[in-house]
């Protein structure tokens, strides 16, 4: 396979996570001026927002001009980066669901509407916080179809230590919010991977 071919792939799986995620925030009126109560995001998600933006510009140069981020460059056999397209894929149908399921109570922030429900439907069955699996499966799949550390790599560590910095605010957030069944459905339910952790 061309470099082309994993370059196209990944520009076509960044086109979809977008509009997935657009078409998330439309419906749950984040885009507009919706009512909710906001909580803090935390220091390290603050800190690490430049970190976002050069990652997201790496992206976009690996996309233009490939041969400007081959110093982070790895050879990996095209069978493992075929097999990132289809871990891209995954992620984006589980982030197509995760909204889906969310529909109103969606939001990138960590914040509360008015009307905010408790979901433990759909992929919220079996985990608390799908769209970080999510999410850390999308970088995952970068890293592989890339064949790109620091895009990849850099991607998902900034990603992962924003989730674990993050999850326990969030949980304290919904407990605050739901109380009890809150707590029942955390006894009830892994964090991020069914059955495991």
């Amino acid at each position: 396979m061309s470099e082309a071919f994993f370059r196209l792939s990944f520009a076509i799986l960044i086109v979809i996570i977008a509009a997935t995620r657009t078409y998330g925030n439309y419906i749950a009126g984040t885009l507009s001026a919706t009512k909710r109560q906001k909580y803090d995001d935390g220091w390290i998600t603050v800190a690490l927002r430049p970190v976002s933006v050069v990652i997201v510009l790496s992206a976009l140069v690996y996309l233009i001009m490939p041969s400007w981020m081959a110093w982070s460059q790895i050879t990996l056999p095209d069978w493992i980066r075929i097999a990132g397209i289809g871990f891209g894929g995954i992620s984006a149908a589980l982030m197509a669901w995760v909204q889906q399921t969310l529909h109103k109570n969606f939001s990138g922030q960590l914040s509360i509407r008015e009307d905010h429900t408790l979901v433990t439907r759909g992929p919220y069955r079996w985990v608390r916080h799908p769209m970080y699996t999510a999410t850390v499966l999308l970088f995952f799949s970068v890293f592989l179809i890339t064949a790109n550390w620091f895009i990849g790599i850099g991607g998902m560590l900034m990603v992962l230590a924003v989730i674990i910095h993050r999850t326990p605010k969030e949980e304290a957030m919904l407990t605050n919010t739901f109380g009890d069944a809150y707590k029942t459905y955390m006894q009830k339910t892994t964090r991020y991977i069914p059955f495991i952790f």
